[in-house]
């Protein structure tokens, strides 16, 4: 494995690095700039991606009503002070204030620091719920919400070719895992979404064809615990009932 020492030490300046560019590690970095005068210390973010993404948008991304462009803030178009280094932070050692960053080119390198904030973000959970692990698609990025949107297309175009009822309504029917404030607008909005893309296009398509929208009961449901077969409690069941 190639190691590449990107800078030997931080040098007599002040070197803060950002792991992560999301909302927070985004706004530290525009807070720095805004606050520390200028010279006074050389600011770096590391992050795999080249802006910034306003993930609360997700789901209008994935519904086609907003272009992934508009919820992407460019980082070198926004932060003037600040230093992108391309990559993912795989190791830190806290004793000689190092930070090993794996590039896209495959190659590892040695940054040093002397203020580090972490802030590399989350990534989608996997709820104690039967099967998702195998099934089940994320959706915590732009990459993500453009494949659940080509997705839900391709299920409609194969239902609408179907000749078997059955089928057309196994195509029909997305189950959105989680029922927090992300879940529960997918489920909205891929309502809005579905049934948009059936008029233009299969105006003689029965409405099942538009889809099937519901969210999952909340991953506390003692019935829900993982490899238990029982159905989940009445207030659970009730909130995962909301088909279009």
């Amino acid at each position: 494995m190639v190691m590449n020492q990107l800078v030997d030490s931080p040098g007599a300046r002040s070197r803060i690095v950002i792991v992560g560019a999301g909302y927070a590690g985004y706004h530290c970095a525009r807070h720095l700039e805004r606050s520390l005068p200028r010279g006074a210390a050389e600011i770096v973010i590391v992050s795999p991606a080249d802006y910034m993404p306003y993930t609360s948008l997700l789901p209008e991304v994935g519904a086609g009503t907003v272009d992934p462009r508009h919820i992407a803030v460019s980082l070198s178009g926004t932060l003037r002070r600040t230093r992108h280094v391309p990559g993912h932070a795989v190791g830190v050692d806290f004793t000689n204030r190092s930070l090993t960053v794996a590039g896209p080119d495959g190659q590892r390198r040695e940054l040093g620091w002397h203020r580090l904030v972490l802030t590399p973000g989350g990534v989608s959970r996997t709820l104690p719920l039967p099967g998702i692990l195998e099934q089940a698609k994320g959706f915590n990025n732009i990459a993500e919400a453009l494949y659940l949107r080509d997705h839900v297309l391709g299920q409609l175009e194969l239902a609408d070719a179907s000749d078997d009822p059955a089928q057309r309504q196994a195509r029909c029917t997305f189950l959105v895992a989680g029922a927090g404030t992300t879940g529960t607008e997918v489920a909205a909005q891929g309502q809005l979404f579905t049934r948009a893309a059936l008029r233009p296009t299969r105006g003689s398509a029965p409405a099942s064809c538009a889809g099937c929208w519901s969210t999952a009961p909340r991953p506390s449901c003692p019935s829900w615990a993982r490899g238990s077969p029982a159905r989940p409690c009445a207030s659970c069941a009730a909130a995962a009932s909301t088909c279009g």
